[in-house]
């Protein structure tokens, strides 16, 4: 991912990159203990800053994240290590330039939220359809949108209640 230089300066010191967002010591962050927590990563929020190319694989270590904005860039790839994010809740990747993503985020046991809206896929991967606390949400026909693709199916989709696990108005 290109990131334009005033994004994350590296004469700064890292608390003042835009758009992250740190774990404190004996607060909230994110809905986590801020204890457990205390000076690690709990957000990123890049939406519509001009990014392009893949999202970084280093994303991936960020144990802590429990959520990642990066709708409205021009992304056109998310890596598998981000599948290793089981503590992220919130993923919102709408507005790139995917044509894909990874079946590895099908391990997001905690995802709550996922917005893959306006991109240019054309399937996501069946293990998109076996996310428990997603399909929770996607009952309530309110958290996961894939709208404005090229989609020609969305598993766990085929009928049914499981019509309404995707939004796609």
């Amino acid at each position: 991912m290109s990131v334009s230089p005033w994004l994350w300066d590296d004469s700064k010191p890292v608390t003042a990159w835009q758009g992250v967002t740190f774990g404190a010591a004996g607060g909230t962050n994110a809905g986590m203990a801020g204890s457990t927590n205390a000076g690690r990563v709990v957000m990123i929020q890049l939406q519509n800053s001009d990014l392009t190319g893949d999202v970084p694989e280093a994303f991936g270590g960020l144990t802590a994240l429990t959520r990642l904005e990066l709708s409205g860039n021009k992304l056109t790839s998310v890596p598998a290590e981000l599948g290793g994010l089981t503590a992220l809740k919130t993923l919102y990747l709408s507005g790139n330039q995917l044509t894909s993503v990874p079946a590895e985020l099908g391990a997001l046991t905690a995802l709550t939220r996922l917005d893959l809206d306006g991109n240019q896929l054309t399937s996501v991967p069946a293990e998109l359809g076996a996310l428990t606390a997603t399909a929770a949400c996607f009952s309530s026909s309110r958290c996961a949108r894939t709208r404005n693709n090229a989609l020609l199916r969305v598993p766990g989709c085929q009928g049914g209640a499981a019509k309404s696990r995707v939004t796609q108005d």
